[in-house]
This record gives structure tokens, sequence and C-alpha cells, in this order.
């Protein structure tokens, strides 16, 4: 089994922004992929630096990846 981590890609979430909730201003999103033995985690292996553009940085939003125990948390929320 693998998981498709396109819903991470940063320049598909600012079009799509951009063309339905224009006058968006807090944006939150929350992945958790677990790790099981002959289990193919997905891993985002974007373009680099794709939430660092000036749409994430003028809306103080960033993407944040946490290892916590058997768990690999994707978020993105606004800067705290």
């Amino acid at each position: 089994m693998h998981e498709d981590t396109a819903y991470l890609d940063a320049n598909r979430w600012e079009r799509f922004i951009l063309e339905n909730l224009p006058q968006l201003e807090k944006f939150y999103l929350k992945y958790n992929a677990h790790f099981e033995d002959n289990y193919e985690t997905p891993i985002y292996f974007g373009e680099r630096d794709q939430f660092i553009s000036s749409f994430w940085l003028e809306r103080q939003w960033i993407l944040e990846v946490e290892i916590e125990f058997d768990n690999l948390i994707y978020s993105i929320h606004p800067y705290k």
C-alpha cells in the first residue's frame, strides 16, 4: 500500500486558494502517516522550498514536519 502525498504540493494549494478562496485568512491542514512493518509510509519529496514562496510568507503559513514515535506528522498552519 502506498498513499499519495500530492496534497502537500504547495503550488497546487496556492492555485486552489487563489482561484477559489482568495479571502482565506487562516489555513490548517494536518496529516498523520503511521510507520508499520512492511508498509511504505508516504514521504513528501516535493520541490525544495515550495512553502517559502512569497504566497506562503505573506500569509505567514508554514509547513511543519514532526516525527512522533511511529508517526510522521505534516502540518500547515499560521506561524505562531
